[in-house]
């Protein structure tokens, strides 16, 4: 009833390809396009219109890349879909202190995509700082995702709108973190485990376990905590009225 709408395979004249790129049968480039030296493109991948393959990035084969996407130090697999404005591979928040100030520390790493991910518009992926950055096979990342630095998200994950997720953090397989939700550094998120929305995750979390509001606690305390300020302030204003 909703069939995908498949380019033909056509190189548009205006795309700048360098002269040493692989790419394989079948694949469509759109206008303005830009494919620097050592990138290797799969069978029947889409490049849409103003994106930038930097560097020896790789695509796997029936890759769609939408238009205005950067993509850079990173190997993309098979089937996946990155919509426009998607930015992955570019240098993660890393730095020290200084008595002159923020110096900045190389990020060296960087990003490995699985088979069947889908990249929402607008979403960022940083390139890891030594280890690479990794996102397991059949994850979906909506719209405004922020992936820090050195992250390895399992497979099956689902990752909502405007989530934020700082370096060097696991998810492990078939994680939900729900919109607005956020995850500090350095923590695990086991398996199964589901993040309610707008939840602020300041410790690991169990596999299985379901957490909500800031700092995130398990979801049904936090309902109780709930219940209970809304009965504290009825009673206040009961009071108050007389």
């Amino acid at each position: 009833f909703y069939p995908e709408a498949n380019q033909k395979p056509i190189i548009h004249p205006s795309a700048a390809i360098h002269h040493d790129v692989q790419l394989g049968k079948g694949v469509y480039v759109g206008e303005n396009a830009v494919i620097d030296h050592g990138v290797k493109i799969g069978d029947h991948v889409e490049i849409g219109a103003n994106s930038v393959i930097d560097y020896c990035v790789e695509i796997g084969e029936n890759t769609k890349i939408g238009p205005g996407v950067y993509l850079g130090y990173c190997h993309i697999g098979a089937s996946c879909l990155i919509h426009a404005g998607v930015c992955i591979g570019t240098r993660g928040f890393g730095f020290d202190m200084d008595k002159q100030g923020y110096i900045d520390v190389p990020q060296i790493g960087g990003v490995i995509i699985g088979d069947n991910v889908e990249v929402g518009a607008n979403s960022t992926i940083d390139r890891g700082a030594g280890p690479n950055t990794i996102i397991g096979d059949g994850t979906r990342i909506d719209n405004l995702v922020q992936i820090g630095h050195n992250v390895r998200i399992g497979k099956g994950c689902v990752i909502v709108a405007q989530a934020g997720i700082a370096g060097s953090t696991v998810l492990e397989d078939y994680v939900i973190c729900a919109a607005k939700s956020g995850i500090a550094g350095h923590l695990t998120v086991s398996k199964g485990a589901q993040i309610g929305a707008m939840a602020g995750v300041m410790r690991n979390v169990k596999a299985g376990e379901r957490v909500g509001g800031i700092p995130a606690i398990p979801i049904k305390e936090w309902f109780r905590q709930q219940v209970a300020v809304k009965k504290l302030m009825m009673k206040r204003e009961k009071a108050d009225n007389g």
